[in-house]
């Protein structure tokens, strides 16, 4: 039997794949939790997935803004099916993926960079870049899309890539890695243009083309 996982999207809108592998995972934003998910409106322990041979159940565990699956708040454990679509909290961003259905993956969007940080993949508006980035390439992507529409100084972007070698990195590589990065985002038509340099300033990515929240 192939474990089911939890899909989830990150805040730069990477994906993450949390394989569901015990009897009882709990999901919150303690540390201590078997699934940590971030945000100030999710509890501490904020729900838990059982497993029962090859069925899967939802329960909320008293939260303070609720569990629900498509839309609909539980009141009592719910069995999982692929595709479903879970919000903590009201932040909804985790997909159930049955490992032994055909998997419902979230869909790229139309529109804007996307990444998918289990397959390493790396979308432009709903086309997926072939070959995959470099993992340099993916990483400063991920690190930009984190703050999206917001500038990145030339020193962080060097920390997130190469944060073991930070000191030694010289300006002629890292503008080698934008201009790579650039040019694989421009095998989309327009796709260069989400890619913002700000002499004196440092680096941006747009969450969509042609605008940015930069003053």
């Amino acid at each position: 039997m192939a474990h089911a996982s939890l899909l989830i999207q990150e805040p730069d809108g990477s994906l993450r794949e949390a394989p569901l592998l015990g009897e009882r995972i709990v999901l919150g934003r303690d540390p201590s939790c078997d699934i940590v998910i971030a945000g100030r409106l999710i509890s501490r322990q904020h729900a838990a997935i059982r497993r029962r041979g090859t069925s899967y159940t939802l329960e909320d565990l008293g939260s303070r803004n609720g569990t629900s699956i498509n839309g609909e708040m539980l009141a009592g454990p719910r069995a999982l099916h692929d595709g479903d679509q879970i919000d903590l909290g009201g932040i909804g961003r985790l997909t159930f993926a049955d490992g032994d259905a055909t998997n419902t993956r979230p869909v790229p969007h139309a529109v804007g960079i996307w990444l998918d940080a289990a397959t390493q993949d790396a979308w432009v508006d709903g086309h997926r870049l072939e070959p995959k980035l470099s993992p340099a390439q993916f990483t400063m992507l991920q690190a930009l899309l984190a703050r999206a529409d917001q500038i990145c100084s030339r020193d962080e972007i060097v920390a997130a890539v190469w944060p073991e070698v930070s000191d030694g990195v010289s300006d002629e590589a890292l503008d080698a890695l934008i201009n790579r990065v650039r040019a694989r985002l421009g095998e989309v038509p327009g796709g260069q243009s989400y890619l913002v340099t700000l002499r004196g300033r440092g680096l941006m990515v747009r969450s969509r083309p042609g605008g940015s929240s930069v003053s």
